[in-house]
């Protein structure tokens, strides 16, 4: 009776083992007619994707971003690939594209005084930059090179400043004219001049007596700036 028992316990398990190899050999693989495209991973029927690509299949690059700082002292206006926009001053603007695809355009910046108008020179940028690999950005900075600063005068006199020389007396000099009034103490923006070692700034008043003129202390760096006081 012993005998079979043992018989039957073997034959039951033997049954189970089989039964078992029959149903995981007609088991379908989820992943047998998966094709995951940019080295991504099939797992349970699903594509595992790597950085950078989405889909079902992988089939997708992400969007990856160039990020346009404004270091400047004034608003920048810049397109890219067609697309305008306006940076305020120590802000930035962000663009999507495809990774790889070229971000091509160009951004301008002029300095205007309190009254908005326009003065100084205007400083201008090109690009043609490569947007980097999906869900990543890349930030390009906007300066003011050293061969420019930006002037501000002080008008703390006893008359309105009506006009500006920028490198007085040389082969570069420029002329804008306007009104700064002497309010004590108000900084007066003028725009960026350009910067060498013989710059200067000539002033002329409503006094046609009195005139202001000064040799601006430059650093010779990106982003400089120079504010004179006129007593």
């Amino acid at each position: 009776m012993k005998q079979t028992k043992q018989i039957v316990t073997t034959a039951l398990l033997l049954l189970f083992a089989f039964s078992a190899t029959v149903y995981n050999s007609c088991k379908k693989d989820p992943c047998k007619d998966v094709i995951c495209s940019n080295g991504g991973v099939c797992s349970g029927g699903q594509c595992n994707c790597p950085s950078g690509f989405s889909g079902n299949k992988c089939q997708v690059k992400d969007p990856s971003s160039l990020i346009y700082q404004n270091n400047t002292f004034t608003p920048v206006n810049i397109t890219i690939n067609g697309t305008k926009s306006v940076i305020p001053v120590g802000g930035n603007v962000l663009y999507q594209g495809i990774p790889g695809a070229t971000a091509s355009g160009s951004a301008s910046t002029r300095g205007v005084t309190s009254t908005g108008i326009p003065t100084g020179l205007t400083l201008s940028w090109s690009f043609s930059d490569v947007f980097p690999a999906g869900n990543t950005s890349v930030t390009k900075y906007l300066n003011a090179a050293s061969t420019y600063y930006y002037l501000q005068v002080i008008n703390n006199s006893g008359y309105y400043i009506t006009q500006e020389h920028m490198d007085y007396l040389l082969p570069s000099e420029v002329v804008d004219s306007f009104t700064i009034y002497n309010i004590y103490g108000k900084v007066n923006p003028l725009g960026y001049q350009s910067a060498t070692s013989t710059s200067n700034i000539y002033l002329n008043t409503t006094d046609p007596i009195i005139n202001y003129f000064a040799t601006p202390v430059l650093t010779f760096t990106q982003n400089q700036s120079y504010t004179y006081t006129a007593y």
